[in-house]
């Protein structure tokens, strides 16, 4: 067990959102790392940037995510459960 001062996450935050994204993506059928950009992607961790004239989508690494912000992901994967019809609480 670790003590967390609120600005870095928890390994059981982490652990808890990859086996929420397992669910999510076994239960529709989307590869793995699909629905883990799109639980990024609705929780606002990605942004579009621009490098050199072409765009590409920049995403933080739930590694990088305090505490408060792994809890936004954890209930972003609810939300995003709820409309696909899994119960993931």
């Amino acid at each position: 067990m670790e003590v967390s001062d609120g600005k870095i996450g928890t390994i059981p935050q982490l652990r808890k959102i990859h086996a929420l994204i397992r669910e999510l993506s076994m239960h529709t059928g989307t590869a793995f790392q699909d629905m883990k950009l799109l639980v990024k992607d609705k929780a606002g961790l990605c942004t579009v940037r621009d490098l050199e004239g072409k765009e590409f989508i920049d995403c933080k690494s739930f590694g990088d995510l305090s505490t408060e912000e792994l809890g936004l992901v954890i209930e972003t994967c609810f939300e995003i459960g709820k409309t696909v019809n899994l119960n993931l609480t």
